[in-house]
């Protein structure tokens, strides 16, 4: 900064000085702070050596002070530069988390809406089903003719069932898969986290009503840094204007000082403004080492404080302007040296404080986001929870709509074709009664899961295809499957024979069950086949979705099922999951 310091070191600022300072800056990048630290100091003291034996004139305080400022600042600002990365890492990090944890809150509370709509639908189905069986049962302790005039309303109660299953089991399905494509919330989206944001340092929004920091005991100990001026100045030879006039604008500096962090452009337009007073009446402060320190806390200030868009580099500019203008108002020539070496502390100063800045978004933002994380993993809980019950919800198909479509048939067989033997109305009717049982058992299942009922097994499946009135014939290995796969295979049964009953009532079905590799996977197959009907194949009442449905079950279980007619009338349902567990 001044004359008798700065010019010793004219010859070697070009090129030792710089090393000195790209050395320091990767040692501050490399090293922890403590060795960082002993390495800058022990720099300093070896570069003050080196330079007392080159030029003893200059005092050695002077020396040491200006060596640990053009290593120090450096090594600060490579420090901070590697802290400030292995936090952007870490944030990336934490932001993608809650970034996905968000959309797992969004999907929750589409979830839950669905949830809350299959439960209402699932009591729905209670009173329906327990209103058939009442009405079988009544019909079956009453006479043939009055059994017969029973089954139209039993009827119609399972084709309203159906119809309301048609419309919320649909509801169901498309939210599902509009969920699935819409899982991670959008731009402007709460939780949305863009790239380069993870320090809050881009994209953010003006701030001008942020409020400004308040005066602290920190800002009084910087106030004091204008001591060391004050001390120097009454010092120095020689000095320049009257003692007291020197010492009172020295201590002024303490203003600028104490304001730098609420008004850093005021506060370096105020003290460049004393600076050149002094210039141009008084003793230069350009002569002197003390003002070193003000020049750097204030262009700290810049850099760490400077508001709005523009604030940082518009002061950074004004700091270089008026540092130049200051050194040429003082007597004598203006030293290139004394010049660069005041620029490049105040580049330097200016970069801590930006880079301090940044930590201090950083830590914040760490801060939030692992508040939020906290609060985010419970909302993943009540996801996970959710959609095991959306999944529950979702077997109201595949437990009420067969049910409901077995109803169907039987009631409309007794209500529409007359001189049926009293015999078959009355199996009929029990075959009602007894589906209408089990649909309620599996309705209660599904509504209170922990109740430790058996789940559907293939045998079961067939049976109730067998009561539906179909042949049905079953090829099974005779190891057991386990009990997730033996559900998913039961259910295709169900809903493959169910569909039989509708479409080619009366037909001969035949149920293969296999376990074996394919293609170096052990997987379980199922594959349930019907001959079609004499004629073409019927409408009949259902949801619509059934084979829909099992089949996201089996691609989400990493399967595959496929259905589709076969020559000449017949229809073919084909699913495979992998995975098995058998034993062998």
């Amino acid at each position: 900064m001044c004359d008798d310091v700065v010019a010793p070191y004219a010859g070697t600022v070009d090129v030792a000085l710089l090393l000195a300072a790209t050395v320091a800056l990767v040692v501050g990048m490399r090293l922890a702070p403590l060795p960082a630290t002993g390495t800058v100091v022990g720099g300093a003291a070896l570069l003050t050596a080196l330079n007392q034996s080159l030029d003893p004139g200059v005092g050695v305080v002077n020396d040491l002070v200006f060596f640990l400022v053009v290593l120090g600042g450096p090594a600060l600002v490579g420090s901070a530069w590697t802290t400030a990365t292995r936090r952007a890492r870490q944030l990336a990090r934490l932001a993608a988390l809650r970034s996905g944890q968000v959309a797992a809150e969004v999907e929750a509370a589409r979830v839950d809406e669905l949830g809350r709509l299959a439960r209402t639908v699932q009591q729905e189905m209670v009173q329906a089903v327990g209103a058939i069986t009442l009405q079988a049962e009544g019909a079956l302790r009453s006479e043939a003719e009055v059994a017969r005039a029973a089954a139209e309303p039993i009827e119609r109660s399972a084709r309203a069932a159906l119809d309301l299953l048609r419309e919320h089991v649909g509801v169901l399905r498309r939210s599902a898969s509009a969920g699935h494509r819409h899982e991670r919330p959008g731009p402007g989206t709460a939780g949305d986290v863009r790239g380069g944001d993870v320090d809050g340092s881009r994209h953010r929004a003006p701030v001008p009503d942020e409020p400004r920091p308040p005066l602290t005991a920190l800002d009084g100990l910087s106030a004091l840094a204008a001591v060391p001026t004050v001390v120097e100045v009454l010092v120095h030879a020689p000095a320049r204007g009257p003692w007291w006039a020197n010492g009172l604008l020295a201590l002024a500096m303490a203003g600028p000082l104490l304001l730098r962090r609420r008004r850093p452009l005021a506060a370096v337009a105020a003290a460049l403004a004393l600076m050149l007073a002094a210039s141009l009446l008084l003793t230069p402060h350009t002569a002197l080492v003390s003002p070193l320190l003000t020049l750097a806390l204030l262009a700290y200030a810049v850099g760490a404080h400077g508001r709005g868009p523009g604030g940082t580099p518009v002061g950074l500019a004004v700091l270089l302007v008026g540092g130049a203008v200051v050194e040429v108002a003082a007597p004598g020539p203006a030293d290139p040296a004394t010049v660069g070496g005041a620029s490049a502390l105040v580049v330097f100063a200016v970069l801590a404080g930006a880079t301090s800045a940044r930590h201090a978004r950083q830590v914040r933002r760490l801060r939030e986001l692992t508040e939020q994380i906290e609060e985010g993993a419970r909302a993943e809980v009540r996801l996970a929870r959710a959609r095991e019950r959306l999944a529950v919800a979702r077997d109201l198909h595949d437990s009420v709509a067969a049910a409901m479509t077995v109803i169907c048939l039987h009631a409309s067989v007794v209500a529409r074709q007359r001189g049926i033997p009293a015999e078959q109305v009355r199996a009929s009717l029990e075959t009602v009664l007894q589906t209408a049982r089990d649909a309620a058992r599996e309705l209660r299942d599904s509504l209170d899961p922990g109740d430790g009922a058996p789940a559907l097994s293939v045998a079961d499946a067939v049976a109730q295809g067998r009561r539906a009135g179909l042949e049905v014939r079953l090829e099974r290995p005779a190891l057991p499957l386990p009990a997730t796969t033996e559900a998913v295979l039961a259910r295709t049964v169900r809903e493959s024979l169910v569909n039989v009953a509708r479409h080619a009532p009366g037909a001969t079905v035949t149920v293969r069950i296999d376990v074996g590799l394919r293609d170096g996977t052990e997987v379980a197959e199922v594959e349930v086949v019907d001959q079609g009907p004499e004629g073409t194949r019927t409408a009949a009442p259902g949801t619509g979705t059934g084979l829909v449905g099992l089949a996201e079950r089996f691609a989400a279980a990493g399967g595959l099922l496929e259905y589709g007619p076969v020559d000449p009338r017949g229809f073919r349902v084909h699913g495979r999951l992998p995975g098995t567990g058998v034993p062998r």
